[in-house]
């Protein structure tokens, strides 16, 4: 009988039978007849022993340094008139620093860095699924294979990239170590890829080991080394930074901490900073917007100086020495720093949410100081409502009004919670950390933050667990893990370790249950604690430098005390549950299933920044492989009436499209041809521009394996 799991506008049947058309070819890498009979040439590549004991293929660094290795050339067959599918085998315990690159009659196939079409293989130092296969599934353009009945590919290897280098030297880092191991390549017409029953997988095992160490007694560590970065601070002879004022007021709020003992010296070096950084503003005007000395200043103007002032407020030092000219000369500054963020707010939404929380910190500030200038309190949440997507989002202030740059009606979150970047991300959309901070910033001591917020925190926690799947951590120990394969922005998988949140230099992973006391946030907090894996975030912490990091630590056991005081909850994974479920976000255009004891993640909109490019990119987790699939799914959409024409670019996205590699480096992609969406009504379309609106199709249609799935947009607010 045929399973039903409906969902509005959204349909997956799960088959009990399914026939995938047969492999037109495979290639077995380490095989000599089989490679001899695909007319294989080696270069740079050795033959090894990999999972399993199966034969594999892995490119070495050369004897004399250099960026890249190979090529390993072969021959596959293709079908002349459908679409073929290439598919590559891979063990999912190898790690590796090098990248692997498909050529297709000498073209690149993919973009090296955030393409829609994909390398063959990022490399990365985690395991990718330990102990069993994963299976990596590419379309190949018809244009490449129309008319034809075998292709003559190469394989190549290069270093890991560094996607911020502005320069070849820079970008392109040289090969070092091996590469992950190439077991086999296939050739099919169906996108579900299906391995051949004669080759071996593994099982996920049960139990999985539950980390023990490290425990609690980690904390003894933070408080030392918090006490140790207090006390340097306090004792500096020179004027505090920005950052050091905002921690020496942290700190001294908490009882525990040396500081605390001492809110004279703690008031008269607070003072003595924003009495030197104002004197500076006076000859560096671009100072409160560009201070050197904080990172991303241009989101932060004077915000950790206005924290510092609101967190001292109480202090009676602080009070004493506050008279009548710093109150008018500090609030001057502040309102000057507040504003300048008013006009220049950011679409992106974790940058949103730090500029607005910047605008409302200063805005708390002068609240205190100079309530004059401080604009009404329903007012400044306004800005916080539109970061969160509980208003639209309006863009920068200007003299007229709001600028509305993406019209009237743009959220920054989507009605299911997620954040509304280009499509779903995995570790760039993890802003909880920053959603719990706007939270605590609308508490007053212990009277409860603003509740819209509270309510979108718990929405936005609710769709990111859905993005939590079982797995084991680097160690082999039982663990969450982020959905990274089908994110936007994200290269490497599996995702990082991340129950509630993550810990990261914005907040630990139990900040937001300790902050909101959410049920389900307890629950995965609770979780976290059991599996022993929350305390391995706080040891690597402990590992950076810098008071970003420290100021994080300052806040770690008040929210270990809280969590473990809470009642138990009962809340769970919903991938750990026993209910089989679909759930879908339309407007980021993705989907995930629970179906028995197989996880299928979907992006439909898949990094169509640009146009319709008719790609949905998988992740399929299964007891047995993995499958992570790059396929063609049908798609209906209104036309702009203008098309953007693919560059000749081996880069993409955030990587310096237009850098060049030494010698003849051509994309396999170049001059194809992609509509654009019909854009709102007064947005304008711009081809070659990067927009939400470019390449969102209204209605997608995929069949995959038994799966029969659609996605469309009907959102109401």
């Amino acid at each position: 009988m045929t399973k039903i799991l409906p969902l509005a506008l959204i349909f997956s049947f799960v088959a009990p039978i399914f026939a995938a058309e047969p492999l037109t070819d495979v290639l077995y890498f380490g095989n000599p007849a089989s490679e001899e009979s695909h007319a294989l040439k080696n270069t740079d590549t050795e033959i090894f022993l990999g999972g399993l004991d199966t034969p594999a293929r892995r490119f070495l660094p050369r004897t004399e340094t250099s960026w890249e290795a190979g090529p390993l050339s072969f021959d596959l067959k293709v079908l002349s008139d459908c679409q073929n599918y290439l598919t590559v085998k891979f063990w999912g315990s190898d790690t590796a620093d090098g990248m692997l690159i498909l050529y297709v009659d000498g073209k690149q196939y993919g973009y090296r860095h955030l393409g829609d079409y994909d390398i063959l293989d990022h490399g990365g130092p985690t395991a990718a699924c330990p102990g069993r296969f994963f299976y990596t599934t590419f379309p190949l353009q018809r244009h490449v294979t129309d008319g034809k009945f075998s292709l003559s590919l190469e394989i190549r290897a290069t270093g890991r990239i560094w996607r911020y280098g502005t320069f070849f030297e820079q970008y392109q880092k040289d090969l070092l170590a091996p590469t992950r191991g190439l077991y086999a390549v296939y050739t099919h017409p169906d996108p579900f890829f299906i391995p051949p029953a004669d080759e071996l997988q593994s099982t996920w095992r049960e139990p999985v080991p539950i980390r023990k160490t490290p425990g609690d007694e980690i904390l003894i560590k933070v408080k030392e080394r918090c006490n140790r970065e207090s006390r340097r601070v306090l004792s500096e002879k020179r004027p505090l930074t920005q950052q050091e004022m905002q921690f020496l007021a942290q700190a001294a709020r908490r009882s525990w901490t040396e500081v605390s003992k001492n809110p004279d010296r703690v008031a008269e070096k607070i003072v003595e900073g924003i009495d030197h950084f104002y004197r500076r503003s006076l000859t560096e005007p671009e100072l409160t917007i560009k201070d050197p000395g904080q990172y991303n200043p241009e989101w932060f103007g004077v915000a950790p100086l206005s924290e510092a002032i609101y967190l001292s407020a109480k202090n009676p030092a602080f009070q004493q020495a506050m008279d009548e000219t710093r109150r008018e000369t500090y609030a001057a500054m502040i309102a000057d720093s507040r504003d300048w963020l008013r006009k220049h707010r950011r679409q992106y939404t974790n940058q949103s949410m730090i500029i607005d929380m910047n605008i409302y910190k200063m805005n708390r500030a002068l609240q205190v100081i100079s309530p004059e200038k401080a604009l009404p309190e329903a007012e400044a949440l306004r800005y916080l409502h539109e970061s969160l997507g509980i208003r639209p989002w309006l863009g920068p202030d200007t003299e007229n009004g709001p600028q509305k740059p993406l019209g009237e009606h743009f959220f920054q979150l989507t009605k299911m919670g997620l954040t509304r970047e280009l499509g779903y991300v995995g570790g760039y959309g993890e802003v909880l950390d920053w959603a719990a901070q706007i939270y605590e910033c609308t508490r007053r001591d212990d009277v409860p933050g603003d509740e819209e917020i509270k309510q979108q925190i718990q929405k936005m926690a609710a769709a990111r667990a859905i993005f939590r799947f079982p797995a084991v951590d680097d160690a082999g120990f039982r663990a969450m893990r982020l959905e990274t394969a089908v994110g936007w922005r994200d290269v490497q998988t599996p995702g990082p370790v991340v129950y509630g949140e993550k810990t990261g230099n914005e907040g630990d992973a139990l900040f937001t249950a300790a902050v909101t006391r959410d049920p389900h946030l307890l629950g995965y907090a609770q979780k976290m604690l059991a599996d022993g894996q929350y305390f391995p975030g706080v040891e690597a912490l402990l590992s950076q430098g810098g008071l970003r990091v420290t100021n994080v630590l300052l806040r770690i056991s008040e929210h270990y005390e809280t969590v473990r005081a809470a009642p138990a909850s009962e809340a769970e994974f919903p991938m750990c549950g026993t209910e089989d479920f679909v759930w879908q976000d339309p407007e980021n255009g993705v989907m995930a299933i629970k179906n028995g004891d197989e996880i299928l993640y979907i992006s439909f909109y898949w990094r169509a920044g640009l146009g319709i490019n008719r790609l949905a990119k998988i992740h399929h987790i299964t007891p047995a492989f993995e499958r992570l699939a790059t396929v063609i799914p049908e798609v209906q959409f209104t036309p702009e009436g203008k098309t953007y024409r693919r560059a000749d670019w081996t880069n993409y996205g955030f990587a310096n499209g237009g850098l060049r590699y030494p010698g003849e480096h051509h994309s396999l992609h170049a001059g194809e041809e992609l509509p654009l969406a019909k854009y709102p009504d007064g947005i304008p379309a711009v081809p070659g521009k990067e927009s939400i609106y470019a390449g969102k199709a209204d209605a997608y249609f995929l069949q995959y394996g038994p799966y029969r799935l659609a996605l469309g947009e009907q959102v109401n607010r």
